[in-house]
């Protein structure tokens, strides 16, 4: 979802879950579904960000980043906070042959995830659960190798920054535990003013999210493991990810009249009960919405007054973890 890329459709409230039209509701086009590796899942990482190398490879980079940052081993147990498509846990099993127990919200992105899953022959290693991180059971408790969570913080909100990082803290194990984080943050002078307000995003395409600082988040995991998820690393990748919204806006011009448009009328009735006119309108300033949305969080972080911070953390006395990594 641009900078909420891996926001589960439903997290979202229901005045908000037309904006996820792009990224949620096309999973019940079959002819969209099975494009799902050209969609957006959340920033690529190029060569550098004046690279001209596909968005595909790009994506499988960032993805085996973070494989390398957890410094994920064979016999590991990892949980991933936001499925998406599914392509994290996926490299992740392919290529260190770890299982991969992943949480999502959403049944439409569960059911497409499992199916992408069965068809890459994985199905004995990944586990999708239908699953709120809050409502992670007991039984999970000290018993993951790695957490890793790709751009899911920013849809937490604020307040309930320590619940998650307590929910997370509970089930990553207390000896050689890891955990990678990736987030969209704002700069530390505007968090405290920004938290408070509304701006084209908040009110327009994502209600409810928000974007964190550096600090916030370090705090919050500090306070909620009482100082046992140790920080480990920080990565600024935000400006790879201009680039990336480049890419995006041009397949979602591309694709807008063929699959977008149809599925926003197909999936929302308040759009489907109106005049063709008044369809044809609501359509429009979706599309203009969107447009808008991709071309303001480029310029946001070609100027960087936006970043993408990549977190690690790691229990102490975890002497296996390589420097490297970090």
């Amino acid at each position: 979802c641009g900078v909420f890329p891996t926001l589960d459709a439903d997290i979202l409230p229901s005045s908000q879950k037309s904006t996820a039209a792009f990224l949620g509701g096309l999973v019940n086009d079959p002819e969209a579904a099975a494009k799902l590796d050209s969609l957006p899942s959340s920033v690529a990482k190029t060569e550098n960000e004046y690279a001209t190398d596909d968005l595909e490879d790009s994506q499988i980079r960032k993805l085996r980043m973070h494989i390398t940052r957890a410094n994920i081993q064979p016999g590991h147990r990892v949980l991933e906070i936001g499925t998406g498509w599914g392509s994290f846990a996926m490299e992740a099993a392919r290529l260190t042959g770890c299982t991969v127990d992943s949480l999502t919200l959403s049944v439409e992105q569960k059911a497409l995830a499992e199916a992408r899953i069965a068809r890459a022959g994985l199905s004995d290693r990944i586990t999708v659960h239908l699953l709120d991180y809050r409502d992670m059971p007991q039984s999970w408790s000290d018993s993951f190798d790695r957490v890793v969570s790709i751009e899911m913080l920013e849809a937490v909100g604020n307040e309930f920054l320590e619940t998650y990082f307590s929910a997370v803290s509970r089930v990553l194990k207390r000896r050689g535990g890891v955990a990678v984080f990736q987030c969209i943050t704002i700069p530390e002078d505007r968090f405290e003013v920004y938290k408070d307000e509304v701006d084209f995003i908040k009110k327009y395409i994502f209600p409810g999210g928000c974007l964190l600082s550096v600090t916030r988040l370090f705090e919050a995991a500090r306070t909620a493991s009482k100082g046992t998820l140790i920080p480990e690393g920080l990565t600024n990748i935000g400006p790879h990810y201009a680039r990336t919204l480049r890419e995006w806006c041009t397949r979602f011009e591309a694709s807008f009249d063929e699959h977008v448009a149809p599925a926003l009328i197909r999936d929302h009735p308040e759009i489907r009960k109106l005049s063709k006119e008044g369809q044809a309108k609501e359509v429009e300033v979706f599309r203009k919405k969107w447009i808008y949305y991709f071309v303001y969080c480029e310029v946001g972080f070609t100027e960087r007054v936006i970043g993408d911070h990549i977190l690690t953390f790691v229990r102490e006395g975890n002497t296996s973890y390589p420097a490297v990594c970090a």
